[in-house]
């Protein structure tokens, strides 16, 4: 069975969305995670330089 391709041409723009969609989140998820790294990484900068020698 073939697809015309109107069907295809209907089905893209939301296809499109999703992945769109799929790469906004992951990429929103990596700054998140990005920000608690670097809010820990100063954390230990901070106790090591308040830290006796």
């Amino acid at each position: 069975m073939r697809h015309s391709p109107l069907v295809l041409r209907d089905y893209f723009p939301a296809a499109l969305t999703l992945v769109m969609l799929a790469v906004l989140m992951a990429l929103g998820l990596w700054q998140v995670e990005r920000l608690a790294w670097k809010q820990d990484l100063l954390a230990r900068m901070e106790a090591r330089r308040d830290a006796t020698p």
